[in-house]
């Protein structure tokens, strides 16, 4: 999140092109990424089958920065986003079903 906040032009090239689906550069990259996330959750919150809990929390907090880049919340500081978004994933997990 704060990457995006602070770099949001390079945010936006990152995530803002559509990518080639063949291409094996953004396939290898898009795997690295998710298995990065996959550990990261499985050690935060000893998930055994991370996949579907990586996914929503990453969907989760892009979705978050874009729609402070996009103006769709009040501007806040650095701490009042941070707050926001620890308190969004916390509801969030609270609904995850076993």
């Amino acid at each position: 999140m704060r990457f995006a906040l602070e770099r949001p032009g390079l945010f936006r090239v990152m995530f803002g092109e559509r990518g080639q689906r063949g291409d094996p550069g953004r396939r290898d990259a898009t795997r690295s990424i998710h298995a990065y996330l996959d550990a990261g959750v499985h050690r935060a919150f000893g998930i055994d089958e991370p996949a579907a809990t990586t996914t929503g929390l990453w969907a989760l907090v892009h979705g978050l920065a874009c729609l402070y880049l996009d103006d769709k919340f009040e501007p806040a500081s650095p701490d009042g986003i941070s707050e926001r978004v620890r308190t969004t994933l916390a509801a969030t997990l609270a609904l995850r079903t076993p």
